[in-house]
């Protein structure tokens, strides 16, 4: 269960698989209303999160 009144600076999620669906987005938005998904290889962005491969994220 998330905590919704404790204060996140940003959550990040580590998915170690090959292909990411809506639902894992909604289910990050949901929770936190925003955030990244950290992926292998994958770079997707929409307004509220971003999924980016995990080269991408040790760029930022």
């Amino acid at each position: 269960m998330v905590d919704k009144s404790r204060k996140l600076l940003f959550p990040v999620e580590v998915k170690d698989q090959r292909s990411i669906s809506d639902w894992d987005f909604q289910v990050l938005e949901r929770a936190f209303g925003k955030g990244w998904l950290i992926t292998p290889d994958i770079n997707l962005v929409r307004p509220k999160s971003e999924a980016m491969s995990l080269e991408q994220f040790f760029k930022r």
